[in-house]
């Protein structure tokens, strides 16, 4: 059995803020700290003892074959709040199974407190969660994408074109009951960019935020304030594509599987706070000598060196941990780290392939034609259809 309560004090003890507004500025909107909640699916074994646990879905992304498709490898959620700007984790829950990313996000509101704005996309821009969101938080503020079909009753215009509007809440068991009722300020935007083929494209987007002050907080800087929102999915990509081997977890076992997991989230956690100590010494070593270096530039250091080095540490631990003294230890620890420059990766060389979605189909083309588009985006603020 999984000792979940173990599991939780560790968690509690390494993921905790190591921000601030001077090291981490694009993480902040004004003194609230940017946090981002999102969710992910991590692929499991084909083990027998996952697949009496974890049934594997269906699908119709399927290349041979009508209907509903089984998936080849069973799959559960996990989500967590990250603190935007320092990638860094803040709470996370693993599912056992049969969890939703929805309910496992409720389950991760009671770590926001009154200094943090929750960033979601539009999973959590429903009622349901908005009154989770509310009740059961101490969140200070939060800026939600809203789903499609989410309904909405204005109450009163504001200067910048956004508006005051009142959410029904319905129960998930019963949809005709109307369980509460929220009021939230409701942002309309339009996203103009161009294609390849230099056609343009509109789409239209919602927001919803309880930051209702219209001149402190207008309208146009919370939809492009947004865009923030998308590093979460960035430190996914950390991750699960840094942080293990292979595609799917080495785990035998469900109980096993949500350790990985966990122990992927706490190293992640480690090499953001070491990411952070360099990015602060390299800042103000900068400042001493007159350099002016960009945040990103001091930010980007390469994981696989950082881990070499924690690697060694922990075996020369092994191998004279008892011999020598905490200080001598601590000695070398410094040694290791000391020097900033050791860790930063050089700047990444320009792409030469296009970037393309592949789809699920069978044949497999070679893309021989560019098809990003350089044009601006412009972000537009609407008016809110009656």
């Amino acid at each position: 059995m999984v000792d979940l309560e173990r599991l939780n004090s560790i968690s509690d003890y390494l993921l905790e803020p190591i921000g601030n507004p001077h090291s981490n500025p694009q993480g902040y909107h004004g003194d609230y700290r940017l946090i981002g909640i999102d969710g992910t699916r991590f692929t499991l074994q084909n083990t027998t003892a996952i697949l009496e646990k974890v049934p594997k879905a269906k699908t119709r992304n399927s290349p041979v074959g009508d209907g509903l498709q089984e998936v080849a490898f069973p799959q559960i959620y996990a989500s967590s709040l990250v603190e935007l700007g320092a990638h860094n984790p803040l709470a996370v829950s693993v599912g056992a199974g049969g969890d939703c990313e929805l309910s496992l996000a409720a389950s991760l509101l009671a770590r926001l407190g009154p200094a943090d704005m929750l960033m979601g996309d539009c999973l959590y821009g429903v009622g349901w969660f908005l009154h989770q969101l509310v009740g059961t938080s101490q969140c200070g503020a939060f800026l939600l994408k809203v789903f499609h079909s989410q309904t909405s009753s204005p109450v009163r215009r504001l200067a910048d074109g956004s508006w005051i509007v009142e959410v029904k809440v319905r129960s998930r068991t019963r949809p005709a009951k109307i369980i509460a009722t929220h009021r939230v300020r409701e942002i309309h935007y339009a996203v103009e960019s161009t294609n390849a083929q230099g056609e343009l494209i509109t789409e239209t987007y919602r927001l919803w935020t309880n930051l209702i002050d219209s001149s402190e907080h207008p309208a146009q800087q919370m939809a492009e304030l947004y865009n923030t929102r998308w590093e979460h999915e960035g430190y996914y990509r950390e991750l699960k594509l840094e942080m293990k081997k292979h595609k799917y977890l080495s785990s035998q076992l469900l109980e096993t599987a949500q350790i990985e997991i966990l122990s992927m989230v706490w190293a992640s956690a480690l090499v953001a706070r070491e990411r952070q100590r360099i990015h602060e010494k390299s800042a103000s070593q900068s400042a001493q000598s007159g350099e002016n270096e960009t945040i990103y530039q001091s930010q980007s250091i390469r994981f696989d060196l950082v881990r070499e080095n924690v690697t060694t540490l922990w075996r020369l631990f092994e191998s004279v941990g008892s011999i020598i003294s905490e200080e001598q230890y601590q000695g070398f620890v410094d040694k290791f780290t000391t020097e900033a420059d050791t860790f930063r990766s050089p700047k990444r060389r320009r792409r030469t392939c296009p970037r393309k979605i592949r789809q699920s189909v069978s044949h497999w083309p070679k893309v021989r034609i560019r098809s990003e588009s350089r044009e601006p985006v412009l972000i537009t603020v609407l008016e809110r259809a009656l």
